[in-house]
């Protein structure tokens, strides 16, 4: 049985930048910010196998900011960066979203990395496909899929 603290008490996540201990439940405001770093939480951060999987967050946009602090921490250790960006909680990518995905791409290939994008709602897959960045952008249906193409 729950007392209202066990079912108010939040888990507790990290910070993808910087590892600050995020509160879960502010996840689902849109509006959380980093208190440490300032990094706006668009995505949740996990490894897998060596791979950093970002699922994105619904309703948020990166600026351009996070997207350098984000790149500078995906491609900073001594491994090439291999990096998957699940959207599966997206229904619709706005064209910042999508501009914030290519400036991502970018900093990762120059590091010698790979971002695959994975888990794609029909709508946001044709959002890809009508700009043609289908062929820009490695995509893969499934994680697994995936984490297969990072091995």
């Amino acid at each position: 049985m729950n007392t209202s603290a066990e079912s108010s008490h939040a888990l507790v996540q990290q910070c993808p930048v910087c590892d600050a201990p995020l509160r879960v439940e502010s996840f689902r405001s849109g509006e959380t910010v980093c208190s440490k770093c300032g990094h706006v939480i668009w995505y949740q951060k996990r490894m897998v196998d060596g791979a950093a999987i970002m699922d994105a967050i619904s309703g948020i946009v990166a600026i351009n900011t996070d997207i350098e602090r984000v790149s500078k921490s995906l491609v900073a250790g001594p491994d090439k960066a291999r990096v998957i960006l699940n959207l599966s909680q997206l229904k619709f990518i706005s064209s910042a979203f999508v501009a914030g995905m290519i400036a991502l791409q970018k900093r990762i290939r120059a590091a010698d990395g790979r971002l695959v994008l994975c888990e794609m709602h029909p709508i946001v897959r044709e959002t890809l496909h009508g700009a043609r960045l289908d062929t820009y952008f490695e995509i893969c249906d499934t994680e697994k899929e995936a984490l297969d193409s990072l091995s």
